[in-house]
């Protein structure tokens, strides 16, 4: 879709901003084997013909120039902080913490499942919401809920998620 989406833009003399999601999204060895040489030329032509890029590391800034010879601004993501008062002493907090989409290659959350059942004495919770897969998603939540030490809490509001992150004392990313 990206290129697609490149060529229209080159036609209709628009320009094209390409925010790396993933360190995957750059790795030509994981992008060639998941899908195929040509889909890896194209996608290159796109990635080099882009306007600007944006990354979220400064690794898939050092990956694109590497592999792409293009440069790119890196923004991180962002957690806003509450204010001092609102966090937890480190103390009072009382579990492992994995958020993010149930992708099976790019996120690997089947290896968090596999961390709390290796550590049954230590509370675990999984935030995930699908990422297309909803059958996987589907195992995923199975294969959780026989783990009596990990709460699988599912999409939350972005809202509510400081709770989570206020109660971990680890965070698994």
């Amino acid at each position: 879709l990206f290129f697609v989406v490149s060529i229209f833009a080159r036609l209709l003399h628009s320009n094209v901003l390409f925010n790396i999601a993933n360190e995957s999204d750059l790795d030509p060895a994981y992008l060639q084997s998941r899908y195929g040489s040509l889909f890896f030329l194209f996608y290159r032509w796109a990635v080099k013909h882009t306007d600007i890029c944006i990354t979220q590391t400064e690794t898939q800034r050092r990956m694109l120039l590497s592999y792409f010879d293009r440069d790119a601004t890196t923004i991180p993501n962002g957690y806003s902080l509450p204010p001092k008062s609102e966090i937890q002493d480190h103390s009072e907090r009382s579990h492992v913490l994995w958020v993010g989409r149930s992708h099976k290659i790019k996120k690997k959350p089947m290896r968090f499942v596999s961390l709390a059942a290796s550590c049954p004495n230590i509370p675990f919770v999984m935030i995930s919401q699908p990422s297309g897969d909803q059958q996987y998603h589907e195992k995923l939540m199975q294969r959780a809920s026989v783990v009596d030490n990990l709460r699988f809490v599912g999409p939350i509001a972005p809202d509510q998620i400081h709770k989570y992150y206020n109660d971990a004392t680890l965070l698994v990313n």
